[in-house]
C-alpha cells in the first residue's frame, strides 16, 4: 500500500523533507536543460548534494525535536548493521582520502566523475535518511522516482525519433538526459521496477497507477535504447531474485494473491526488453556480440586484470577516490595496450567493488560488500512482505547492485540508489507496511547525552555542507555558462581574435579555482591561437592543483614538444628541447606503455639529434600502436634523417 505522509507508525514529514524527497529523484533521473556541459551536469550537481545534505539536516533535526518518543528509527539488527557498515566505509575512506595520490580530487571528485569522498558521504547520508524515513518517505520517494522515470523515457524517446538534437553514440546507443548510454541504462534499471510497483498497487490512486505505467514504460524504453548490457543483466537478476523471494512467501501463505503482482512486475521489467531485443537487429547484435573475441567480455576481463594488479600494489588504502587514473599507466600491460589502445583516459576498473578497492583498499571493499550484502538481504526480506511498491523497490535495488559490478559507482545515480536502498532496509527492519489501525506511541524516555550531541553535530555539518555545495554549484553554473560561449567555433577557430574568450575563462577559473577542467580548456584556447606560453601557463596552474593528473601531464609534454619545434633562437632552443625531453622522460617513466608519450619522446630526442635513443622509443610506439600512421611516419622520417647523417 502507499502510506500517507507518515501514517500511524511514522513521523509526519517536514517541508524540507517533502521537497527534498520529491525533488531528488526527479533531478537525478530526468533533469534536462538546453545548456551546460555534459547535459545539465552543473545544475544536477547543484541540486543533488544540496538537497541530500539538507535532507539529512532536516530529518535529524525533526527527530531531535520529536524526542525519543517520536523517534521511529528501525531498531532491527539489519538496519543497525547496515549503518555500522556505512560508518566503517566512510571512516576508512576518510583515512584513504587523507593519504590519497591526488589530494584535491580525492575530496571533491574530478570535474567529469564528481565521486570524491564528499560524494561517498552524500550516499551514506541519503542511506540514513532512507532507513529512518518510514512509510511516508517511501511513498513520496516512489512517486517522485516514477515521475523521474517518465521524464527519462520521454527524453530518450525524443532522441530516438530525432526530435532532440542530442546526437547518438556508436551503434545508435542513446544517452538520454544523463548523457551516456551506460549511465542511462543504470538509472533506468533502478527506476523502471519502482514505477512498475506503483502501477500494480491496487491501493494507490488511479492517477498514480497511470503515472506508474507511464514511468515503467518510459524507463523500460530507456533500458532498451541505451543498449547497456549491464542494465539488461541487472534487470534480469533483479526480477529473478525478487520473484524467488516472493515465491517462497506464497508457499508460506498459499492464500496470498501476490503471485499476480509478481507476474505483472516481471512482465513490465523484463518482458518488453526481451521482445525488443529479439525483434531489433541492432539490439540482437549488441547482445550476441558480447562474447566474441575482442568483445565486451574480453574488455571487462582485461580491465579487471589491470585493476587487480593495481590494487595488489596498494591493498591497504588503495589510491584514494579518483586516484586510479594516476596509476593506471604504471599497471597496464602490453596486451591490453595493443588490444584496446590508450586514446581514452582510463579512470575506472568497471567493477563496483573493485573500484571501491582502488579508492579505499581492501578494508573499504569489505565494508562496501557488507553494506551491499545487507541491502540485498533487506531487498529479499522486503519482497517477502508482499507490498507492491516494496517489490518494485526491491527489484530496482537488486538490479542496480548487480549491474554496477559491470560498471562503476555513478555520482549521477548512486545517491538516488542509496536513498531507495535505505527505504528498503528500513521497511525490512520495520517488518511491514504501515498499520492502518495504528499503534500507541512508545513511552517517552530520555536518551543518552552523547546521542543528542551527535545529532547536533550532524545537523550543523549537514547544513554547512549543503550551503557550501550550493555556493560551489552556483559558481560552477556561472563559470560553465561563460565557457560555453568561449567554446563557440566562431571564437576559437583559426580566425579568432587574439585574446578572444580570455575574459570568460579568467572568470571561470576565478569562480572555480579548484576545477582543472577550466584550466585545460583555457590552455587549448591559447594553443589554438598559437600562444604556447599562455597555454603552458594554464597547464602549470592546473598541475599546481593536481600534480599527478595524467591528462594535464600529457598536455604539458605535447606543448613543450611543440614549443621546442617552433623555437629558432639558438640561445633558447637547446634549453627548450632539454626541458621537453626531461618532462617526456618522466611521463614515460611513470607510464612506460603509452604510445603517444613514447612517440613524443622519440620526436624530441630526434630534434636533439639523439637518433639512436629516438629510434628505440619510436619503434616501441609502433609496436604498441601498430595501426597508428603517425608513429610509423615519424619512425620512417627518423631513419631517413639518421641515414643522411651517417653517410647519405
Amino acid at each position: 500500500m502507499i502510506a500517507g505522509d507518515g501514517g500511524a507508525t511514522g513521523r509526519v514529514l517536514g517541508p524540507v523533507e517533502r521537497v527534498g524527497l520529491a525533488l531528488l529523484p526527479v533531478v537525478a533521473l530526468g533533469l534536462v536543460l538546453p545548456f551546460g556541459w555534459d547535459r545539465s551536469g552543473p545544475i544536477r550537481w547543484l541540486v543533488l548534494p544540496t538537497v541530500g545534505f539538507a535532507l539529512l539536516a532536516a530529518s535529524t533535526d525533526r527527530a531531535t525535536a520529536a524526542g525519543p518518543a517520536g523517534d521511529e528509527r528501525p531498531a532491527g539488527a539489519l538496519a543497525v548493521r547496515a549503518r555500522v557498515a556505512w560508518v566503517v566505509l566512510l571512516a576508512w575512506g576518510l583515512v584513504a582520502t587523507v593519504v590519497a595520490v591526488d589530494p584535491l580530487h580525492a575530496w571533491i571528485g574530478t570535474p567529469d566523475r564528481r565521486f570524491g569522498w564528499l560524494t561517498w558521504l552524500l550516499c551514506g547520508a541519503l542511506f540514513t535518511v532512507g532507513v529512518d524515513g518510514g512509510p511516508g518517505a517511501r511513498s513520496l520517494a516512489v512517486r517522485a522516482t516514477t515521475v523521474g522515470a517518465a521524464l527519462l523515457g520521454l527524453h530518450t524517446a525524443g532522441q530516438w525519433f530525432g526530435l532532440l538534437d542530442d546526437g547518438r553514440f556508436a551503434g545508435d546507443r542513446l544517452g538520454g538526459p544523463l548523457g551516456q548510454p551506460a549511465y542511462l541504462g543504470a538509472a533506468a534499471a533502478l527506476a523502471a521496477p519502482v514505477a512498475a510497483g506503483l502501477a500494480v498497487d491496487r491501493t494507490a490512486a488511479p492517477r498514480w497507477r497511470l503515472a506508474g505505467a507511464l514511468g515503467c514504460g518510459g524507463a523500460v524504453t530507456a533500458i532498451v535504447l541505451s543498449q547497456s548490457r549491464a542494465a539488461w543483466v541487472g534487470s534480469v537478476v533483479g526480477v529473478a531474485v525478487v520473484a524467488g523471494a516472493s515465491t517462497w512467501r506464497r508457499r508460506r501463505s498459499p492464500g496470498d494473491d501476490a503471485g499476480r503482482i509478481d507476474r505483472r512486475i516481471a512482465a513490465a521489467a523484463i518482458g518488453v526488453p526481451v521482445v525488443l531485443v529479439a525483434a531489433v537487429p541492432t539490439l540482437r547484435r549488441r547482445l550476441t556480440g558480447a562474447g566474441r573475441s575482442g568483445g565486451v567480455v574480453d574488455g571487462r576481463l582485461d580491465e579487471w586484470r589491470v585493476g587487480l594488479r593495481a590494487l595488489g600494489d596498494s591493498p591497504l588504502t588503495g589510491y584514494g577516490p579518483e586516484g586510479y587514473r594516476t596509476v593506471f599507466g604504471a599497471n597496464v600491460d602490453e596486451d591490453y595496450v595493443v588490444q584496446w589502445g590508450r586514446d581514452v583516459l582510463t579512470d575506472r576498473a568497471h567493477n563496483g567493488l573493485l573500484d571501491v578497492g582502488l579508492a579505499f583498499g581492501l578494508p573499504g571493499v569489505a565494508a562496501a560488500a557488507a553494506a551491499l550484502g545487507l541491502v540485498l538481504l533487506g531487498a529479499v526480506r522486503a519482497a517477502r512482505l508482499g507490498e507492491p511498491t516494496l517489490l518494485g523497490l526491491a527489484v530496482g535495488v537488486v538490479a542496480h547492485v548487480v549491474g554496477q559490478q559491470f560498471l562503476f559507482p555513478l555520482s549521477e545515480v548512486d545517491p538516488l540508489f542509496w536513498l531507495l536502498a535505505g527505504l528498503v532496509v528500513g521497511a525490512a527492519a520495520q517488518g511491514g507496511p504501515a498499520d492502518p489501525i495504528g499503534r500507541p506511541a512508545p513511552p517517552s524516555r530520555a536518551g543518552p547525552r552523547w546521542r543528542d550531541t551527535a545529532r547536533t553535530v550532524t545537523i550543523g555539518a549537514a547544513a554547512g555542507l549543503a550551503v557550501l555545495v550550493a555556493a560551489a554549484g552556483i559558481a560552477d553554473i556561472v563559470a560553465d555558462a561563460e565557457v560555453a560561449t568561449t567554446l563557440d567555433d566562431r571564437r576559437t577557430g583559426p580566425a579568432a581574435d587574439a585574446g578572444a574568450g580570455d575574459g570568460e575563462l579568467d572568470l571561470a577559473t576565478t569562480l572555480r579555482p579548484d576545477s582543472i577542467r577550466y584550466r585545460f580548456l583555457a590552455s587549448r584556447l591559447a594553443s589554438r591561437r598559437g600562444d604556447l606560453d599562455a597555454a603552458l601557463a594554464e597547464i602549470e596552474a592546473g598541475l599546481a592543483r593536481s600534480p599527478s593528473d595524467p591528462a594535464l601531464r600529457g598536455e604539458e609534454g605535447a606543448l613543450l614538444l611543440e614549443r621546442a619545434r617552433r623555437t629558432t633562437d639558438p640561445a633558447v632552443r637547446q634549453p627548450s628541447i632539454d626541458h621537453a625531453i626531461e618532462v617526456l622522460q618522466d611521463l614515460v617513466l611513470d607510464d612506460p606503455l603509452h604510445p603517444r608519450h613514447l612517440q613524443r619522446l622519440g620526436v624530441a630526442l630526434a630534434i636533439a639529434e639523439r637518433f639512436d635513443e629516438a629510434e628505440v622509443h619510436l619503434v616501441r610506439a609502433v609496436e604498441l600502436a601498430p595501426d597508428d600512421p603517425e608513429a610509423r611516419t615519424n619512425l620512417e622520417v627518423l631513419r631517413s634523417l639518421a641515414g643522411e647523417r651517417n653517410g647519405g
